[in-house]
């Protein structure tokens, strides 16, 4: 752990290798209620417009954001946000304007994101590794106010 702690002092230096563009839209889970729909679709329009106020959420293969990059989402920073899709990861890198808060990961996509998620608190920008021992698919960030 105090390795991931060093990086997260070292990257925001050197900045992740080889970020991946981030995505602009998600679809909106499958399974859930009407309102549970639209509200998911409102969170993920209101991520579209974060701009530089945001927080980017990066995900990486590997455990200490070395590994080749997966999902990247920029989130408005306001409490928890919509579940995103970031294809079998291991860690997470978080650039811009990231207060602290807690990323929830599941290893399901986020149709089904009832059991099995896994909370990994962080504390600003830097990289964190969600070390669950196997990779996760998807999740949300919750801001701290």
């Amino acid at each position: 752990m105090r390795l991931i702690q060093s990086l997260a002092i070292l990257l925001p230096i050197f900045g992740p290798a080889a970020a991946a563009p981030l995505e602009q839209s998600a679809a909106v889970p499958q399974n859930i209620s009407p309102l549970q729909a639209q509200i998911q679709a409102e969170l993920v329009r209101q991520d579209n417009l974060a701009g530089a106020d945001g927080c980017v959420v990066q995900a990486y293969k590997g455990w200490d954001c070395s590994g080749n990059p997966g999902n990247g989402f920029n989130y408005v920073v306001d409490g928890c946000r919509s579940c995103r899709q970031f294809d079998d990861s291991h860690s997470f890198f978080l650039s811009g304007n990231c207060p602290r808060g807690h990323l929830v990961t599941h290893d399901n996509d986020c149709s089904a994101f009832s059991k099995g998620s896994y909370n990994v608190n962080f504390g600003g920008t830097g990289c964190w590794n969600v070390n669950t021992g196997h990779n996760w698919v998807s999740a949300y960030p919750c801001f701290d106010k």
